[in-house]
């Protein structure tokens, strides 16, 4: 066998600008959802941890009015779960919202939300979810994946245990643009 050639090489920062963007923010029909992008820049702008390089793109994208959203509560990211949740009111409606790792955030989800109403997550639907996940994976993107519900008013402590029966709302895309000229510089 001839053995082919391999260039290994740190990319970040080498051959990418190391400087994530996001790039696509969509319902499960892989269709841009500005209510997909309004409930994550919510999310990221009440959260209090710390802020990683996708919270960053998600606020660098385009602002929202945050002004009518009061924050109400935080559960923070840990390693384990693999996702954030912030609770905000807006008017008199009390909204959960979570955003973290696309396989996690399935497993608290018992709806999705398709043409703007809550529906019964399926195994096909299920599966059409993970089909887009894998392809932006396949692509070259972070994925991060958002769901949220409403809560009671009443609801005031709230813990990991909240983070249950979601509306899968859809994902986010995020990527390391590379350098200009880099073609050439691997070339």
């Amino acid at each position: 066998h001839d053995a082919l050639p391999i260039l290994a090489t740190d990319k970040t920062g080498t051959l990418t600008e190391d400087r994530i963007e996001l790039i696509k923010y969509t319902d499960i029909n892989g269709q841009p959802s500005p209510s997909v992008f309004s409930a994550a820049y919510l999310n990221s702008f009440f959260q209090t941890g710390l802020e990683s390089p996708m919270d960053t793109a998600i606020l660098h994208h385009q602002s929202v009015n945050t002004k009518p959203y009061t924050k109400l509560a935080e559960i923070p990211f840990d390693f384990h779960r693999r996702r954030l949740s912030v609770a905000v009111k807006h008017g008199k409606e009390h909204l959960l919202i979570t955003k973290g790792a696309p396989e996690e955030i399935i497993k608290v989800s018992r709806q999705v939300l398709l043409n703007s109403h809550p529906t019964a997550l399926t195994p096909s639907l299920i599966k059409k979810y993970h089909a887009l996940y894998e392809t932006y994976s396949r692509d070259g993107y972070r994925v991060l994946a958002l769901a949220q519900k409403a809560v009671s008013p009443t609801h005031t402590s709230f813990t990991h245990a909240d983070e249950s029966d979601l509306i899968l709302t859809g994902l986010m895309a995020f990527l390391d643009p590379p350098k200009p000229g880099v073609k050439s510089a691997i070339d």
